[in-house]
């Protein structure tokens, strides 16, 4: 899980984690991380007041072409946590990225 927040606030929100029962917080420029167990999902989107978002990662793993990109993204277990049929927003980040199209 990890917690977003506005640049600054990050020890504002590790405390309303802490103060939630999370116990193993990685703190970095806005967010805070940290595993989580299913039940606390709820009580996460819940109570902090100052975190911008709580996300989920459902995956993650290297991939140089885009294809590859595409696959590794289709074969998710999402259905873990949404039904085959919703729909939902899904947003990447890449960091010094060496994605390209091979023509």
């Amino acid at each position: 899980m990890t917690a977003t927040s506005t640049f600054g606030l990050e020890a504002i929100v590790t405390q309303e984690l802490k103060d939630l029962g999370f116990k193993e917080l990685n703190v970095a420029n806005g967010a805070v991380t940290s595993p989580t167990e299913e039940s606390a999902i709820c009580r996460t989107n819940l109570w902090p007041s100052t975190a911008d978002r709580i996300r989920l990662k459902v995956g993650e793993f290297k991939a140089i072409p885009f294809d590859q990109l595409f696959e590794q993204t289709r074969v998710l277990h999402r259905s873990d946590l949404i039904p085959a049929s919703a729909a939902f927003p899904a947003e990447g980040k890449t960091v010094q990225s060496t994605l390209s199209i091979i023509l």
